[in-house]
């Protein structure tokens, strides 16, 4: 004779102590401190200095990375300027 196992289904009750304690634990580890820089950041410098805009009359070449659907539109948008 072949037994057959029974499967065991969980309560209600169950399933959310599971499900409280599986949350509670990834709480847990998103809130848990990293280790601690070693080095001190470094000190922050001035602002760059400003380039200058090129002169009047010259094109500017200008990329965009966009969607395929999209890609008539920006087009459009392009040839304005």
């Amino acid at each position: 004779m072949v037994e057959k196992k029974k499967k065991k289904q969980m309560s209600r009750r169950e399933i959310l102590r599971v499900g409280s304690i599986g949350a509670a634990g990834l709480t847990l580890a998103a809130c848990a401190s990293t280790e601690a820089p070693t080095e001190a950041p470094a000190e922050a410098t001035g602002a760059p200095e400003p380039t200058s805009p090129p002169p009047a009359g010259e094109k500017v070449a200008l990329e965009v990375m966009a969607l395929a659907e999209y890609e008539a539109s920006y087009q459009e948008l392009w040839n304005v300027f």
